[in-house]
C-alpha cells in the first residue's frame, strides 16, 4: 500500500489568508499571520521533479 506524502509543510495555525502566486521560476506561497505580518515562500519547479 502506496502512502501519501505532504507536498508542502503545513501552515501554522491562526493563519487569516492564503495566496499562490504562479511564477516564471516557480511558485510564491504567501500567507498572513494573526500578528499582521506577511510570511512568502518560494519553490523553484526544478525540485518539484527529481530524476
Amino acid at each position: 500500500m502506496d502512502r501519501a506524502r505532504m507536498a508542502s509543510s503545513p501552515l501554522p495555525k491562526g493563519v487569516t489568508g492564503i495566496k499562490i502566486i504562479p511564477r516564471e521560476w516557480g511558485i510564491e506561497k504567501c500567507y498572513r499571520l494573526p500578528s499582521g505580518s506577511e510570511v512568502s515562500m518560494s519553490v523553484r519547479f526544478d525540485s518539484y521533479f527529481r530524476s
